[in-house]
């Protein structure tokens, strides 16, 4: 994928996991499907950012009597603490790729912010 296209994928998982697991909606908030993936920096970023707090949203929504709710997944099951750590680890994995992007084109990639 592309930059931008690592960028577009980000968000769409976000709302498609917190959506379908999280929330337990049987449909999306938006249509990502008419969501085009050209778009520039600025509407890229918007997306990224509307993504992100819905994210934020669900996670805040959640009734803890849930989080051991479990949901089919690829021949297997997860609960909703385990879609919690996919959201994140999906994410992790998406940046570690864009970091090595930007490094391979000398651009300096933001700082880490952590605990």
């Amino acid at each position: 994928m592309t930059f931008k296209e690592q960028i577009f994928h980000i968000a769409e998982n976000i709302y498609w996991l917190s959506s379908t697991y999280l929330k337990e909606e049987n449909k999306l908030p938006i249509d990502l499907k008419n969501q085009t993936r050209e778009v520039d920096k600025k509407e890229l970023s918007i997306f990224l950012n509307e993504a992100y707090n819905y994210g934020l949203e669900a996670i805040k929504d959640l009734d803890e009597s849930t989080l051991l709710k479990e949901f089919k997944w690829r021949g297997g099951k997860l609960n909703k603490i385990q879609f919690l750590n996919l959201i994140q680890d999906h994410q992790s994995h998406h940046i570690g790729q864009l970091i090595v992007y930007l490094r391979l084109n000398n651009i300096e990639p933001p700082s880490y912010i952590g605990w």
